[in-house]
């Protein structure tokens, strides 16, 4: 982890507390890389899949990352998507258990700082197992580093959950009261 980021996350947590929240400290009941590679060997799969037709008549539409995408997602067998699926629900069901329709996660949107243009996101590890297990998440600005970039925290919770993580979010905006707009260089 960024250690702007967790000072800055455990600073809104601390902020939240004294205003009356209730938090537990969790760990993810998978190695969050074990995660990633899943969830990118579905996603390749399902680009693949989707992209079958115009891909094998037209490859040169595609950009080389998602033509690279397309291609890894070829080697993806159907005993291969099936482990996956496996494993994606059993990854839906630990987190069903570990998260309960009262709280909502919160934790950094990355673990890395933000990137200094915008030839990027940035790094989506944090991101891809709620995208992989198909949970609700928020992202609110919390804060910048000393770069003057943005640091992100992401609310995370249940199917069905929404309402409390927009509910959340506002909370946390109106605790760190971001007002911060960076200027970025094309």
């Amino acid at each position: 982890h960024d250690p702007e980021q967790r000072e800055l996350l455990e600073k809104v947590l601390r902020k939240l507390a004294s205003g009356g929240c209730g938090f537990e400290d969790k760990s993810m009941p998978i190695p969050i890389e074990e995660i990633r590679i899943h969830h990118s060997r579905l996603f390749a799969h399902d680009a693949a899949a989707v992209h079958r037709d115009r891909y094998a008549h037209d490859p040169d539409l595609f950009l080389p990352n998602i033509s690279a995408l397309i291609e890894e997602g070829r080697t993806v067998d159907a005993s291969e998507f099936e482990e996956l699926l496996k494993h994606q629900r059993s990854f839906r069901r630990l987190m069903s258990e570990t998260l309960d329709s009262n709280s909502i996660a919160i934790l950094p949107a990355t673990n890395t700082p933000a990137p200094a243009t915008l030839a990027s996101t940035g790094n989506a590890l944090f991101n891809s197992p709620w995208s992989y297990c198909g949970f609700p998440e928020l992202t609110v600005p919390a804060g910048v580093n000393s770069l003057g970039l943005p640091i992100g925290l992401q609310l995370v919770g249940l199917p069905g959950t929404e309402q409390q993580i927009l509910t959340a979010a506002k909370q946390i905006e109106a605790c760190v009261q971001f007002s911060h707009r960076p200027t970025f260089q094309p």
